[in-house]
């Protein structure tokens, strides 16, 4: 007997095997067909997106004093817990402290806060935060902000911050051990 098979029984045994599979094959073929599709207007829509939020951040910060408002509030409209909000959020309020406003700059860190969650951003907010505090007169809260700080890489920065509010206040032993874990992080 032969070890090949004629032309006609191997049409037989792909009919049989089309019958048995084809179906599922297609509709696998079909949904990753599918899938892809999806994959690529959804990632076409992000990449668009983060060009038109670059856009108005390079316009707001090429701006004038006089425009810089109005381009920060679209920002914060279009692009509402973005980076772009966040960094718009965090220059408006290093020039509230700059202007001596400690109270405005508080509030637009918070609004920064509120849009960082969850990114890495937020430990840096955090720490210009608690410095906002602790001119303000609250250290407790300046103290507890730090707390909220974890990522490894601000981590020195906050203990270090912290160790300078504790030696302020009169706290040596706490803030030289403050300042030792900031060595050792």
């Amino acid at each position: 007997m032969s070890d090949y098979l004629s032309d006609e029984e191997q049409l037989v045994r792909i009919r049989g095997w089309w019958n048995e599979y084809g179906i599922k094959v297609a509709l696998v073929v079909g949904l990753v067909i599918v899938a892809a599709g999806i994959w690529k207007v959804v990632s076409d829509g992000r990449v668009a997106a983060a060009q038109e939020g670059s856009a108005a951040y390079a316009l707001y910060l090429d701006g004038t004093a006089e425009s810089k408002p109005a381009q920060a509030q679209l920002i914060r409209e279009e692009f509402a817990g973005s980076t772009f909000h966040i960094m718009v959020a965090l220059d408006e309020a290093a020039a509230a402290v700059t202007a001596g406003d400690a109270s405005s700059a508080e509030i637009l860190l918070q609004e920064a806060l509120t849009a960082a969650r969850g990114s890495m951003l937020a430990d840096l907010v955090q720490l210009r935060l608690a410095k906002v505090q602790y001119a303000l007169g609250r250290g407790d809260e300046a103290l507890a902000a730090l707390q909220r700080v974890t990522a490894p890489g601000y981590l020195p920065l906050a203990l270090e911050l912290r160790g300078d509010m504790l030696f302020a206040e009169g706290s040596l032993e706490q803030a030289h051990a403050t300042y030792q874990a900031a060595i050792d992080a």
